[in-house]
């Protein structure tokens, strides 16, 4: 008896090119909406991992898989050469002090001879961590050191990236596509730093063909600037003397240079085998591409509906009542009033304080917020 031929899947006729840009686009809409929602109105680590998963890691997958592509062969998720995601690690540990930090100091420094210092902490995201519970934080932990890099690299450098380098130039590709990731950030004080590691993961996982060696920089880098902010947060910005960026460049350079020359020699290290599996598939219908995400996320925002129903009754007001900390630079009789609210939000949350007491609270000190900036000006 003959046996029957394989069915080789059709070839897709759609162009990498096309899929980038629907994964942008996309990526772009409902980042500016679901995304920023979520981490509006969820526990923030539950926001956090929200706006990754399904908005970073969902969106190009489905994207993929209606173009006929199996999301991670087509990514570049290969089996992971150990090697290579030391490298990677090592690389994103010394790029942090050779050129995150000093590019940071640098932006926030021409940020405040340009346009003062208030502007410069408008964006100071020193009190991220303020108001965690313990889950919380081990949730917002997780999801910036664990699914940002990989669900980020897998947006823009496995996808988007790769996409694109059908069009453009390789380098010009990789470039463009750390301005993305870092305009995706919405911070402009850290546009240039994030510019420059977006430029370092693209490199990575050009040269590597895979998105791993980037995934673990990623990885190192958000681990090492966590670590180093919960540890020196009593630390005034002052406290850094002005020479010491010009020493982390000369010395971090330095180990970059060398960690380039190594990898040079043993290019083994960033070399990684293809999945045996093909990247052409048959194209999935979109309810069945999109539901299992969308199941999904209805099931987390239930959960948290039925765990934190007040914790996003309060986030909604604080939505529709908007007022920022105060600066560092505040006077003490704001920091305590804006400590008295907090407080009061908290007993709120837990069920101790009623949910209209810090209602009336929140109305009345953004109102005073609000007051405030108009007399200084302050848009």
């Amino acid at each position: 008896m003959t046996p029957e031929p394989s069915v080789t899947p059709p070839t897709p006729t759609i162009s990498p090119v096309v899929i980038s840009i629907a994964v942008a686009a996309a990526g772009v809409l409902l980042f500016l909406s679901v995304g920023l929602m979520s981490q509006a109105l969820l526990p923030r680590g539950v926001g956090l991992w929200f706006t990754e998963a399904f908005i970073f890691l969902a969106v190009p997958f489905v994207v993929l898989q209606l173009a006929g592509k199996r999301p991670f062969v087509a990514a570049g998720v290969t089996p992971i050469n150990p090697k290579g995601a030391v490298f990677g690690f090592v690389v994103g540990l010394v790029n942090y002090f050779a050129a995150a930090i000093p590019l940071n100091h640098l932006a926030m420094t021409a940020a405040s001879w340009m346009w003062g210092k208030s502007f410069v902490e408008e964006y100071d995201s020193s009190g991220i961590f303020d108001g965690l519970t313990a889950p919380e934080m081990v949730l917002f932990l997780t999801a910036v050191t664990v699914a940002a890099p990989f669900c980020e690299e897998f947006f823009f450098r496995g996808v988007f990236q790769r996409g694109v380098m059908w069009l453009t130039p390789r380098l010009t590709t990789v470039v463009f596509t750390g301005l993305l990731f870092a305009g995706f950030h919405l911070d402009p004080i850290g546009l240039l730093p994030r510019w420059e590691l977006g430029i370092l993961f693209g490199l990575l996982a050009w040269k590597s063909g895979s998105i791993w060696p980037g995934v673990f920089a990623h990885c190192a880098n958000n681990l090492i600037s966590t670590v180093l902010y919960l540890s020196t947060q009593d630390i005034p910005d002052e406290a850094l003397p002005d020479w010491l960026p010009i020493v982390m460049v000369g010395v971090g350079y330095w180990l970059l240079w060398g960690l380039l020359k190594l990898a040079q020699a043993n290019p083994h290290w960033l070399e990684h085998s293809r999945p045996e599996t093909r990247e052409d598939t048959y194209p999935v219908p979109l309810w069945r591409a999109a539901a299992p995400w969308l199941a999904a996320a209805a099931v987390v925002v239930g959960i948290c509906a039925g765990v934190d129903r007040r914790g996003i009754e309060l986030n909604a007001y604080d939505v529709s009542q908007p007022m920022g900390a105060p600066r560092k630079s505040a006077p003490e009789s704001e920091q305590q009033a804006w400590k008295r609210l907090m407080d009061l939000r908290e007993k709120a949350r837990s069920g101790e304080g009623a949910l209209q007491d810090y209602f009336d609270a929140r109305k009345l000190a953004a109102s005073e917020w609000r007051t405030a900036r108009e007399k200084n000006g302050t848009p």
